[in-house]
């Protein structure tokens, strides 16, 4: 049966052999951060671009809404005097 003191032992021997393997862990994140950087950036501006071009098709489709319904008013009143409306 273990006691405590060789638990303690083992677990002080796995913190051991880890600690470089977490070291190496940290560095490879810190790596990983440094080799997305540039592609966050591009995400940023592709976000930005995507949010103006749907303010933009917004916009379109709202003034031409706008003009579809100024039209059909148009069309509308030229039906009435000309008689051909149901």
């Amino acid at each position: 049966m273990l006691t405590n003191d060789d638990l303690k032992n083992i677990g002080s021997l796995f913190d051991q052999k880890l600690e470089p393997i977490q070291t190496e862990l940290m560095g490879i994140g810190d790596l990983i951060d440094e080799k997305l950087e540039p592609v966050k950036r591009d995400l940023r501006k592709i976000r930005a671009d995507v949010s103006q071009t749907k303010r933009d098709v917004n916009l379109i489709i709202e003034v031409f809404d706008e003009e579809d319904i100024k039209l059909r008013h148009r069309v509308e009143a030229i039906e009435d005097k000309v008689g051909i409306r149901n």
